[in-house]
């Protein structure tokens, strides 16, 4: 799923130069307990997979692409994933 990149005007919108950033969602078997997010730009982001785990997401480090495996969107629903381009935000990851 691909989002808009982050501009001046904040995350979900569209660039000056109006690009997209991919997103994919991994699974991994190292961290069974969590889902693991890259967006292409902005780097790997990890967060609880559980109701509303999206709110507790931070950088993920250390991650060994032997052990991921890439994995639908909507597996992440109940997460607080964001499902869509425009309300994605990815200004707020501490």
């Amino acid at each position: 799923m691909p989002l808009l990149e982050t501009g001046a005007g904040g995350a979900g919108r569209t660039t000056q130069e109006g690009r997209l950033r991919p997103v994919k969602l991994y699974r991994s078997s190292v961290h069974p307990h969590r889902w693991i997010v890259h967006i292409q730009g902005s780097g790997w982001m990890m967060f609880p997979a559980r109701h509303n785990g999206w709110e507790e997401r931070g950088p993920a480090r250390g991650l060994d692409p032997l052990y991921l495996r890439e994995v639908p969107l909507r597996l992440a629903s109940d997460t607080g994933l964001p499902q869509s381009e425009e309300s994605l935000d990815f200004a707020e990851v501490a």
